[in-house]
């Protein structure tokens, strides 16, 4: 976290924070880890974690044919 820029640190909630550095190892794959994920690139794209997370859950179902 010491090499991520002061913008994309910020951005970071201090529940996230918490959550993260409780539960998860980093170790694989932990869906415990995504709203830190979340925060982390929308810091980096400077947009809001909600925006991002929209854009996920519409590419996710866009890749898998869900929506018509």
């Amino acid at each position: 976290a010491s090499k991520l820029p002061l913008h994309v640190k910020d951005s970071l909630t201090e529940r996230s924070m918490n959550f993260v550095n409780r539960y998860c190892t980093f170790q694989r794959n932990e869906p415990c880890a995504l709203p830190a994920i979340v925060e982390l690139i929308a810091g980096f794209l400077g947009q809001g974690p909600e925006d991002v997370a929209l854009a996920t859950a519409f590419n996710a179902l866009k890749l898998f044919g869900l929506s018509q």
